[in-house]
């Protein structure tokens, strides 16, 4: 174990920490991954758009919609890779900067002035072509709605066997956004060498901080949480439960409101959409279908006419279709390939950009709360006692890579999985066919506000969570950390939080609970206690072996440094 003196705090001093090369040899992977994935669609949409614009798949509606699904599953990972970069070079540089309060920070709305790559304008360009990724899947297959049939049978516009069109334009701007972000990406990769750690672990992040001398010590601080920063040194009792996350970030309100201001719109776009279709029903454009099917569902007359004008066979979706231009380049006499016009791709992408952008917005601000939750829950383990196997005692100082890291945080992995499927469900929402435009679904519109709900309520369960027992809560918050760790563990040990040394009882306290910020928190007040200059306290910190029990009728203030 190392301790770390305040009185050397001028200095540097040795503590170990995972530089986690392992994590950075993995982004450089994922870097290399995402380059050649922009390069095969920027090849694919060159041949496309050259050659009649796109090509020709027949392929069933469950296929159809299946495939987005697989796109934004890549796409995910992409931006996943990318961003992991994109954070480790903000984190050093608000270090070097001296603003470093919190292992996790909101990467794309916090700018650093040392640094290019996190820069308000970088942060600017990233958020837009992260959209631009995620709103190139719903374009790229493009279906063909029973309403261009009988224009098929009619002109022989479209080709007999083909029922989607894989739209090259869309291929193009998928290929811009991942470009976009591999070239800040690899920017902040450069600029990023010299950082002490690839870790995204609180502990290596506070280790790295306090072996610079960029942070510091305060004494008696032993069972002061974050929450208790503005609080002096004096002596206290323990509590059995602490204050949430939401209490402790100042972006947590405004994270939470963000989220529920999504699911709001959502419903409002869904329910007008539904007014407008049912009293609009006779406009060309507006099918006003009654089923409620996940997956979007076709009427089953033969003769479209009574679906689409007559209004007589009602069991598919209802849809609003927004048209554009379709050109047709013949060649020959009796047939043409037709594909989407220019003009009319670029304001239907404009207009799914614009949608996306608050979908993607809502989810980049849950990733905060679920990563200052996943801090604290591994700050937490060193203070584990019971319910778990002899080997999981403890935190284990043992190196972790960043995927590693991602598999073993269930509310990480949780909305890692969640990101795909919402961003699925919107491009069942709003989708585009060739022959008739970009098409709006009220029901599917309303699954989408369902999805976005139920991740609003995950997030805010995250962010009123309060932790169980005695163990001071940071989340992720450095300066708490460095001052309750006063003996870091060496590579491969385990660090163990507790009592470290004993004092004089408490005779008579009273616990009461009061509300704060929304969560209810348990305080202790001493009734009875000798004068505080006769009386010993006890201290709580850290260690390699195991440690007693925090006594909740024992003041706590000593520091063991």
């Amino acid at each position: 174990m190392y301790s770390l003196t305040p009185q050397n705090s001028g200095d540097k001093v040795r503590l170990y920490f995972d530089s986690s090369y392992r994590s950075q040899a993995l982004s450089r992977l994922g870097l290399i991954i995402s380059w050649w994935s922009g390069l095969i669609c920027l090849g694919f949409s060159i041949r496309f758009i050259t050659n009649q614009n796109g090509a020709y798949l027949d392929l069933n509606i469950y296929t159809k919609e299946i495939l987005p699904l697989a796109l934004n599953v890549l796409v995910t990972c992409i931006n996943e890779a990318l961003g992991y970069i994109h954070t480790n070079s903000l984190r050093w540089a608000l270090q070097r900067e001296g603003r470093l309060a919190f292992n996790s920070n909101l990467r794309l709305f916090t700018s650093a002035r040392t640094s290019k790559t996190n820069a308000w304008y970088a942060n600017i360009c990233m958020l837009l072509c992260i959209v631009m990724s995620y709103a190139s899947t719903p374009l790229i297959f493009m279906g063909d709605i029973p309403l261009a049939q009988s224009a098929r049978t009619a002109n022989s516009l479209l080709p007999d066997n083909s029922t989607n069109f894989v739209c090259g334009y869309a291929l193009f701007t998928l290929a811009i956004g991942i470009f976009g972000q591999c070239i800040i990406a690899s920017a902040a990769l450069y600029s990023a060498v010299d950082s002490p750690t690839w870790s995204q672990n609180p502990i290596d992040t506070a280790a790295a901080c306090a072996a610079a001398a960029a942070i510091n010590p305060v004494p008696n601080r032993c069972l002061r949480s974050v929450h208790d920063e503005e609080q002096d040194a004096s002596p206290v009792v323990p509590v059995s439960r602490q204050r949430p996350a939401y209490t402790t970030h100042k972006e947590a309100r405004l994270v939470l409101f963000c989220i529920w201001v999504t699911v709001a719109l959502a419903l409002l776009w869904g329910g007008v959409l539904i007014a407008v279709i049912k009293n609009f029903k006779t406009v060309n454009g507006i099918y006003y279908g009654h089923s409620w099917a996940f997956f979007p569902a076709r009427p089953k007359s033969k003769d479209l006419s009574d679906a689409v004008f007559k209004g007589i066979d009602t069991s598919g979706t209802m849809t609003l279709a927004i048209p554009w231009n379709v050109i047709a380049q013949y060649e020959g006499l009796d047939t043409a390939s037709p594909y989407v016009s220019f003009p009319s791709f670029c304001w239907a992408f404009a207009l799914i950009c614009l949608l996306q952008t608050v979908m993607t917005v809502s989810l980049h601000c849950a990733e905060l709360l679920v990563n200052v939750v996943r801090d604290e829950k591994t700050w937490r383990r060193a203070g584990r006692r019971s319910g778990v196997s002899e080997s999981n005692l403890g935190l284990s100082r043992k190196p972790m890579n960043a995927l590693h890291a991602l598999l073993v945080s269930v509310p990480a992995m949780t909305l890692f999985l969640y990101k795909p499927i919402l961003h699925w469900i919107f491009s069942l929402a709003v989708s585009a066919y060739f022959s008739v435009g970009l098409v709006m679904r009220p029901p599917q519109i309303i699954y989408l506000s369902i999805g976005a709900a139920l991740l609003a309520s995950f997030v805010s369960a995250l962010a009123f969570w309060q932790p169980k027992g005695a163990q001071p809560a940071t989340f992720g918050h450095l300066q708490t950390l460095v001052n309750l760790i006063d003996e870091w563990p060496e590579e491969g040990e385990h660090m163990f939080w507790g009592r470290k040394a004993g004092g004089k009882s408490i005779k008579n306290w009273r616990e009461e609970e009061t509300l704060k910020g929304g969560s209810r928190t348990t305080s202790r007040e001493v009734l009875e206690t000798d004068s505080l200059e006769a009386t010993v306290v006890a201290h709580a910190g850290t260690s390699a072996m195991k440690l007693d029990d925090v006594r909740f009728n024992e003041l706590y203030v000593g520091d063991g440094r």
